[in-house]
Order: structure tokens, then C-alpha cells, then sequence
């Protein structure tokens, strides 16, 4: 993954995301996910490869908190793009290339 690429996270059913909402509004009520929906974040880098650490922030506001999720404790992870429009697709087919021509 490259900085400000955009990813979604499934977790388990019950544990709470990665961005909670409720520590930015006045009504504190706590979000948990559904085990069903992803949880678009933008990755912003790599902290640790060791203990498969990363950086995210949420992608439509402002988060004051450094939000490290780990690797492991995640079920699922896909890569998003949008096109010029804005709509958003996964991106399935991803192949590195190292030799330009």
C-alpha cells in the first residue's frame, strides 16, 4: 500500500471501530461494527512490521488521534480507488511494475 491510499477494514462483530465518532460528539454513544461492513480508512503509513502496525485516518473528517490499527486483529482488508467522478471501486487486480518503458 502507498500513503493516502484507501482501504476498508471488516472486524469482528462488536468491537468497535477504529474511528468512534462518539469521542467527537456531545451524545458519546459508542459505534460497533456489524461483522458485515468495511470501515473506510485512508492509509497514511507503516509503523511497525514487526507487530503489523499501520496508520489510518478517517476519510471525511478530522481525527485528533493517531489511529494505529493492527493487522492481525482485522478479518478482513481491501484496497478502494475512485475514478474521476468519485465514484469508489475496489481494486482487484493490483500488479506491481518495476520496469518502465
Amino acid at each position: 500500500m502507498h500513503r493516502d491510499e484507501l482501504i476498508g477494514i471488516k472486524r469482528k462483530e462488536g468491537q468497535p471501530y477504529y474511528y468512534d465518532s462518539s469521542t467527537e460528539n456531545k451524545d458519546g454513544m459508542a459505534c460497533y461494527h456489524d461483522g458485515v461492513s468495511l470501515e473506510l480508512l485512508k492509509f497514511t503509513a507503516t509503523n511497525n512490521d514487526t507487530t503489523g502496525t499501520i496508520e489510518v485516518k478517517p476519510i471525511y473528517t478530522y481525527c485528533k488521534k493517531q489511529l494505529m490499527p493492527t493487522v492481525a486483529s482485522s478479518l478482513m482488508i481491501k484496497k478502494y480507488a475512485t475514478d474521476v467522478l468519485g465514484n469508489l471501486y475496489e481494486v482487484k487486480d493490483n500488479k506491481l511494475k518495476l520496469e518502465f518503458k
